[in-house]
């Protein structure tokens, strides 16, 4: 018997709307995949990917490769605001985006958010645990911010995972060793890299050279160095840290020895030429120094980096003639370092003690037109220091005031101000600023060491008491300035000193290591 009419007209309409939903949802599926593709430009983005639900999660990651992929194109045209709002977007869809993932890492270490950093790298280890530059970038990182003991508990995690590769292992041993390097834990470092086969290795005798050094063994560790500098007369971290070994020990005739060695091994790198400099400096007259400053020249002459490693060494000698050179090369190139020269010979200029000079050439400098502000701050601090110079400490301190209002000013840029002032005797001035520094990074060791290095001095006794709190619980605090404070807390005049023995007891269990 044939179906009721009524029936058959439901079927029929039932089929005409789904098929007209069908055409619709191809009609807006292809609209969408032309958009996408050919006007938002979305690489590698197929019809699939957008008509199908089950593909939608892969249409998630290519938008975020997307998004990424702009962020980085405008980061390398200077654009950081977008550049970092489309990486932010991007890595949320993509995070497996091991690039953006550090670009956004980077840019939140710049501006300070370093908790952000540290979050975006280590939510990044679930990805890129076996990526040997991710977990080295995310390991410096760590150990920059002296997080040693998080640095420890990574290494831990990446040696007790059997899937990772042998090279992930044997870097994590690294670092750990160096980690308990840092927080005076000899007995853990080494055990870590004998118990990983490292100790025989050039990395790990490196770390075990160290050992013996920290642990005040300097002959062994320089006996183990040479050691390993006969065996392996090329690897130039072997002679960096044999370098400074020798440095420190007054061995100027093996250092320059050495040096010259390791400049026929790399012939491109500036730092052994700087060492014969600093061993001709102590050993030798003007005239040997001369012959190497201007080898050293000749040799670098159209190598940016490498002169302006020249132009360091300058100011911090305060050779002005040498200075005034390098600056000069630069200008003749048209490179784009060429105010942090010049920068340079106004340092230079405050180390020979020309202070009127030197704020006349901060005056021009700072008169100049479109000045970066990262070059403005280093020329407020060298001008400051010049008006302390030459008579003149309000428009000093002024100048000082103004510096520390700025958010994005370094702490080392600080601590060199400090220097500075302190060796002109200036010594209130310094401490604010060294305040100041310690203020905005508490972790700074170098900075939290000079004040209270500084208050000794002064005898600031009360607050070298609470900064001592601090310093106690920092990697391998100075002795010498731990042995300076016990001595002054323990005389009478600190008897009542809120908190006075609890203090020495810190101090005492340090020193007993």
């Amino acid at each position: 018997m044939p179906a009721p009419r009524p029936a058959r007209r439901t079927v029929v309409w039932g089929g005409a709307i789904g098929l007209g939903l069908l055409i619709i949802y191809v009609g807006l599926t292809v609209a969408a995949w032309i958009y996408v593709r050919h006007v938002r430009h979305v690489e590698g983005v197929t019809y699939a990917d957008i008509a199908l639900p089950s593909r939608w999660s892969h249409y998630e990651v290519l938008r975020g490769n997307h998004h990424i992929a702009v962020g980085l194109n405008l980061l390398a045209q200077g654009k950081l605001i977008p550049g970092f709002q489309q990486l932010r977007v991007g890595l949320a869809r993509a995070p497996r985006h091991r690039e953006g993932r550090l670009a956004l890492a980077e840019i939140y270490a710049h501006t300070g958010r370093l908790d952000l950093a540290q979050t975006t790298l280590l939510d990044g280890l679930a990805f890129h645990a076996n990526d040997r530059d991710f977990v080295t970038a995310t390991l410096e990182f760590l150990s920059a911010q002296i997080q040693d003991g998080k640095v420890l508990a990574l290494c831990a995690r990446l040696l007790a995972d059997p899937t990772l590769d042998p090279g992930i292992h044997q870097l994590a041993a690294l670092r750990s060793g160096q980690a308990s390097i840092f927080i005076g834990n000899y007995d853990q470092a080494e055990n870590t890299l004998r118990q990983n086969h490292l100790a025989d290795t050039p990395s790990g005798q490196l770390l075990m050279a160290q050992i013996e050094w920290e642990s005040g063994y300097q002959e062994l560790a320089l006996i183990m160095l040479r050691q390993l500098a006969a065996e392996f007369p090329a690897d130039e971290a072997i002679y960096i840290r044999l370098a400074d070994y020798l440095h420190k020990t007054n061995w100027d005739e093996e250092l320059s020895r050495r040096a010259v060695l390791n400049q026929l091994a790399h012939p491109d790198s500036v730092r052994a030429y700087l060492d014969r400099l600093r061993a001709i400096d102590r050993r030798d007259g003007p005239a040997a120094r001369q012959k190497v400053v201007a080898e050293t020249f000749t040799h670098f002459r159209d190598n940016a980096s490498g002169l302006l490693a020249l132009a360091d060494y300058a100011a911090t000698e305060g050779d002005i003639t040498l200075a005034e050179r390098v600056a000069a090369q630069f200008s003749l190139h048209a490179w784009p370092d060429d105010r942090a020269a010049r920068l340079m010979v106004i340092e230079a200029t405050l180390v020979a003690g020309d202070y009127a000079a030197a704020l006349t050439r901060c005056q021009e400098f700072m008169g100049e037109p479109k000045l970066d502000p990262r070059h403005r701050q280093i020329a407020t601090g060298l001008q400051s220091i010049a008006f302390y110079g030459v008579g003149d400490p309000v428009a000093g301190y002024t100048n000082l005031a103004r510096l520390m209002t700025e958010s994005d000013l370094r702490v080392e840029s600080l601590s060199g101000i400090a220097k500075r002032l302190i060796a002109m005797g200036r010594a209130a001035p310094a401490r604010e600023i060294l305040a100041h520094a310690v203020k905005r990074d508490p972790r700074n060791q170098a900075a939290l060491t000079r004040l209270i290095e500084l208050d000794l001095d002064q005898h600031n006794l009360p607050a070298v008491a609470a900064n001592l709190r601090h310093l106690v619980g920092m990697r391998r605090p100075s002795p010498d300035v731990l042995r300076r404070a016990r001595i002054a807390l323990g005389s009478d005049q600190c008897l009542f000193l809120p908190g006075r023995a609890e203090v020495l007891t810190l101090v005492q269990n340090i020193l007993a290591r």
